[in-house]
């Protein structure tokens, strides 16, 4: 990470290679001063794709400032180095100009080899839970990702429950871990069921199993890559309206974007899920074309960048 002997011997093992094109993954870490340095020196094309729509924030007001400062900071040394920005998001380039000034040159969403994830969702396994810790006829909500208050998962859990508490036949499979774990089973009503960590293979399979993915967070930095996966594999997706996910839930013909992240924004979405499902199995299925057609595909968004490449 800092600069020293392993910065030194990385420079000797990469002056082997016939480098032709550099691609920085963020200007968050020191590493990201090296490429950069490295590319300058030698010559070569370069860009920085920023993955953020807003500061890391870290819930502590004197750290985030020195956060913030920080990357400021870095950013302004790419920026005297006069680098071509991409964004993973539109949100993320419409941030880094009104924040930086930083005019990003396009937007490299976020994507996944279609082939791998479906080569998953056709494989023929075993039910984890659909008849097995739930009746088949269970309506199963997914959850995917870190368990910290500012992914909203408070609000989905007391959104559950009150379905729960009017009858709703439902289960909540929430996958990741986080130090929030422990606290939340121990307001959790029946069926919800605890994860953990998870491979990237197992939550495809728990998000086949599932019918409806809810990612209720206070922010995204850029394209959650689980709804992606959760459109392939056949979920009709809520989500929060902050980051890349409301550009791929750009309207109701695709998912269910929610207009906050409060209980009871999350409670009436999940509600009307319930409560409409021949419309949503038709979203559903307009949802998973969306994600081969329009730009969500590897492929697609290695062409926009070798695009790049090809014009310097």
């Amino acid at each position: 990470m800092l600069p020293g002997n392993h910065w030194n011997k990385l420079d000797r093992i990469l002056a082997c290679y016939d480098s032709v094109r550099i691609v920085i993954q963020t200007m968050l870490y020191p590493m990201s001063l090296f490429a950069l340095r490295y590319a300058k020196k030698r010559g070569y094309p370069y860009t920085i794709i920023c993955h953020g729509s807003n500061y890391v924030c870290l819930r502590d007001s004197v750290v985030d400032k020195m956060e913030h400062c920080y990357e400021k900071w870095m950013l302004r040394q790419a920026q005297k180095a006069e680098a071509v920005f991409f964004a993973v998001s539109k949100s993320g380039q419409q941030w880094l100009a009104e924040n930086f000034g930083i005019r990003a040159k396009g937007v490299l969403y976020n994507s996944l080899d279609s082939q791998v994830v479906e080569s998953v969702c056709s494989s023929d396994t075993t039910p984890l839970f659909r008849g097995n810790e739930t009746a088949s006829d269970t309506h199963i909500f997914a959850f995917v990702g870190r368990l910290i208050p500012e992914k909203g998962i408070y609000q989905l859990l007391n959104a559950f429950n009150r379905l729960r508490a009017e009858g709703r036949n439902i289960a909540l499979l929430v996958i990741g871990d986080g130090p929030e774990m422990e606290h939340m089973k121990k307001i959790s009503g029946d069926q919800v069921f605890f994860l953990g960590y998870r491979s990237n293979s197992d939550t495809l399979s728990f998000l086949r199993e599932s019918d409806c993915l809810c990612l209720p967070s206070d922010s995204e930095g850029g394209m959650p890559t689980v709804v992606l996966e959760a459109a392939l594999c056949g979920c009709y997706i809520i989500v929060s309206p902050y980051g890349g996910s409301r550009e791929f839930i750009s309207s109701d013909r695709y998912g269910y974007l929610m207009e906050g992240n409060g209980e009871e924004d999350v409670y009436t979405a999940m509600k009307f899920f319930l409560e409409n499902q021949e419309r949503c199995g038709e979203v559903v299925k307009a949802c998973r074309q969306h994600f081969l057609t329009d730009g969500f595909t590897w492929e697609n968004t290695c062409k926009s960048l070798m695009g790049f490449f090809g014009d310097v």
